[in-house]
């Protein structure tokens, strides 16, 4: 296993943790969280600045058109499909909205909507994988694992529309 590294960044909607590799290659990514949770998701990993990724998440949330397709994610231990559904949802444009069913078609498997949600809650780097873009076939937001929810999806869904 590689060395860990851990940092934090502060947003005008609070402070997000990342955690990554020596390679600076991302491996888990916590959006907007209270500090308790963002300890507990730090803890174990050494403290160390990523200035990019503190830049790009930093100017993301203050609306400001910034480019996530260039960090390399590490998916280790992920299954293959989920690996399939993430390069697809990658591919979503900054604005774009799709359903779960959607993405399942964009894949190759139409039936396996229920499958792409659940790869989106297992999402290691959202945003960067952008499952924020991703709703119900009937138009509602859906669920979002992240610690601001459903609400914290509408915003990132709101910051991206006024970014076009």
């Amino acid at each position: 296993m590689k060395n860990l590294y851990g940092t934090s960044i502060k947003t005008n909607y609070g402070s997000c943790g990342a955690v990554f590799t020596d390679r600076d290659e991302i491996v888990k990514l916590l959006l907007p969280a209270p500090t308790p949770v963002l300890k507990k998701f730090l803890f174990g990993t050494t403290i160390k600045p990523n200035k990019t990724l503190e830049k790009t998440l930093f100017s993301y949330f203050e609306g400001k058109n910034v480019d996530f397709g260039r960090f390399l994610v590490q998916l280790d231990g992920i299954s293959e499909f989920r690996k399939k559904v993430y390069k697809a949802l990658r591919m979503v444009k900054r604005g774009e909205i799709i359903s779960y069913q959607e993405l399942s078609e964009r894949i190759g498997s139409p039936g396996a909507a229920r499958a792409v949600g659940t790869a989106m809650a297992k999402n290691p780097v959202p945003l960067i994988i952008p499952c924020h873009r991703v709703i119900r076939s009937n138009g509602e937001i859906g669920e979002f694992t992240s610690p601001g929810g459903a609400e914290l999806k509408r915003i990132m869904q709101d910051i991206e529309k006024a970014m076009r």
